[in-house]
């Protein structure tokens, strides 16, 4: 499930390929402002939602809200700091 307020992308549950679309649209909408993802009750994320959410960390600012879990979608989207494109 995925809600949208102001600039917080909350994230619940399984997110599925089929949200990708929905978390596309709200991005395009909120850049180039800084966002918060919400992945408290976050289960698991599809590696095209990963992504989209990553590719907007590169150009602009993210702040993650994190559960106690140890998941590797955790440890992927904190590894990314805004600006490491290292394509030349």
């Amino acid at each position: 499930m995925v809600n949208i307020k102001n600039e917080t992308i909350i994230l619940n549950g399984a997110v599925y390929e089929d949200k990708v679309l929905t978390i596309r649209k709200a991005l395009k909408e909120l850049e180039p402002k800084p966002i918060t993802i919400d992945l408290r009750k976050c289960d698991d994320i599809h590696t095209a939602v990963l992504q989209i959410i990553v590719s907007y960390a590169l150009l602009y600012e993210v702040k993650y809200i994190l559960n106690n879990s140890n998941t590797t979608y955790q440890k992927l989207l904190t590894g990314i700091s805004q600006g490491e494109n290292n394509c030349h």
